[in-house]
């Protein structure tokens, strides 16, 4: 298996993906956020578009990534305050 130590001995690696701006990219619709009251809550996204996520990380390898590591903003209450969003809705 290959550490992150030994790929860094045998070239540069880019460590952030820049996930927020390739999920605007998708530009997100209010239906996309699950409602007008939840519209801008990001990181709800990630639980109501998987598949997004699961196609921008696959972008990643394609363009020469060696690894990925998922963002899982969603279930920290904080990041809802952060977003704006008046609460993390059930499911």
């Amino acid at each position: 298996m290959t550490t992150l130590e030994s790929l860094l001995q045998e070239k540069i690696l880019l460590l952030d993906g820049g996930l927020g701006t390739q999920i605007f990219l998708r530009k997100p619709t209010m239906e996309d956020y699950g409602g007008a009251a939840l519209e801008g809550c990001v990181d709800l996204l990630t639980e109501r578009r998987p598949q997004w996520l699961k196609e921008i990380h696959e972008s990643y390898y394609k363009a020469g990534s060696d690894a990925w590591r998922p963002t899982p903003l969603a279930p920290i209450p904080w990041c809802w305050a952060i977003s704006d969003c008046p609460t993390r809705p059930t499911r």
